[in-house]
């Protein structure tokens, strides 16, 4: 349960209004802060303090620091000229829980928008950056096709310009006649029908190669990958054909033992998730003796929740009435955890932690750690005498090295 912190101090000047909250050990870390126009927020559990402001502020120019344990909140009136004659409104507590649910719905709002806003700046950025991007690899290309060109014409004018020079140092007999010509292509042609059956390609071995020889031979496949989706099994085990129907059946009877407990966490609706309401679900379900329902909605609501301590402790009563001794030890050794700091709000639920891991402890034949949580129950409550019969029996126990017939039962039990 949250403790509202009441010992605050708050000051004004002429355009601000400053408020000291003490942090009673809390670290820096671990402070959540929230701020409106009309309303001030700090969570650090198990304490919460907040403000309904008197008159408005400018959220953006205000301030918070963390000093000395210390939490500041520097406040920018809107109207500096005014001056405040108390820090909150004198509401109810209905009209403090509107005005609670509206500040919340503004800031959800405000952040979504701001979310969008920044979503938005964001893939202008990108945009522009590819934008940015194309435009530089656009002139580097230009410049290189621009490189290319000029080099190309380098070359080209060197070559005509040797080809130029040749052929003014060219003299006109040295140009063959026709028929020398004649009688080159002759030889030549001869040369060429009498080789032709020298220059086939052969192999090592003096084989003769054929046109699949010397086919062009393909390159290697690039490689890839494929994607493969399994289908989702409850079962650790590969599905096979002949055991569905087993599994099947096995279903079945989870989902109807569920639901014969009168808890399915499949059913429940949207503003049914909620720890608080799990928690007085489980309540419900306890009291009428329905031990395993109230099981059932303790741990759905741990699994939205982990660090609300009411849950472990009320978990641990449920396992200890159907006898899950090692659960119930698990569960106390939890809340405990988290009952921190020890204030005098949680001292009944840190005295049933003690005295219900005792209990189980003992019942485990483990009477030493058993008899020192019964003594730190004791020691939370020290005028319980139930309390003190059962350290007294324990310690009787421990003295005469107990049997196994020994009744244990109903040790620790507040």
């Amino acid at each position: 349960m949250a403790v509202f912190v009441k010992d605050f101090v708050w000051s004004q000047t002429g355009d601000h209004i400053v408020v000291k909250v003490p942090l009673r050990g809390v670290t820096k870390s671990m402070v959540d802060i929230l701020t409106y126009d009309t309303y001030i927020k700090a969570n650090f559990k198990p304490f919460i303090f907040e403000a309904f402001l008197l008159h408005p502020i400018r959220e953006t120019s205000s301030r918070c620091t963390v000093s000395n344990g210390e939490l500041e909140f520097s406040l920018e009136k809107v109207d500096r000229n005014n001056v405040w004659e108390s820090l909150c409104r004198d509401l109810s507590k209905e009209e403090k829980a509107k005005e609670r649910e509206d500040v919340l719905h503004r800031v959800q709002l405000k952040r979504q928008q701001e979310e969008i806003e920044k979503r938005e700046l964001l893939q202008n950025l990108q945009r522009k950056a590819v934008q940015q991007q194309i435009e530089m690899e656009t002139n580097e290309k230009k410049k290189v096709d621009h490189l290319k060109d000029t080099e190309r014409n380098t070359v080209m004018a060197d070559l005509e310009a040797w080809k130029n020079q040749k052929t003014e140092t060219a003299l006109p007999d040295q140009h063959p006649r026709q028929d020398e010509i004649k009688i080159r292509d002759n030889d030549i042609w001869d040369q060429k029908s009498s080789s032709s059956s020298e220059d086939e390609p052969q192999a090592d071995g003096g084989v003769q190669l054929t046109e699949d020889d010397l086919r062009p031979v393909p390159f290697p496949r690039s490689c890839g990958s494929i994607k493969i989706k399994f289908t989702p099994r409850t079962f650790p085990t590969p599905q096979r054909e002949s055991q569905m129907e087993e599994e099947q059946a096995w279903l079945k009877k989870q989902a109807a033992a569920q639901r014969s407990v009168g808890f399915v966490a499949e059913d429940l609706r949207p503003e049914e998730c909620n720890p608080q309401w799990l928690k007085d679900k489980g309540d419900s379900f306890f009291k009428v003796g329905n031990y395993l329902g109230a099981i059932s909605a303790y741990s759905h609501g741990i699994k939205l929740c982990k660090d609300m301590a009411s849950l472990y402790v009320n978990r641990s009563a449920a396992h200890y009435a159907v006898g899950n001794l090692q659960r119930v030890i698990e569960d106390c050794s939890m809340a405990l955890e988290l009952m921190t700091p020890h204030v005098r709000l949680n001292e009944d639920s840190r005295a049933k932690c003690h005295a219900r891991r005792g209990a189980a402890l003992c019942r485990l034949r483990m009477l030493k750690p058993g008899l020192a949580d019964l003594q730190a129950a004791l020691a939370i409550k020290p005028g319980d005498t139930k309390l003190q019969n059962d350290i007294e029996r324990v310690k009787t126990l421990l003295e005469k090295s107990p049997c196994v017939d020994d009744d244990l039962s109903s040790i620790g039990t507040l």
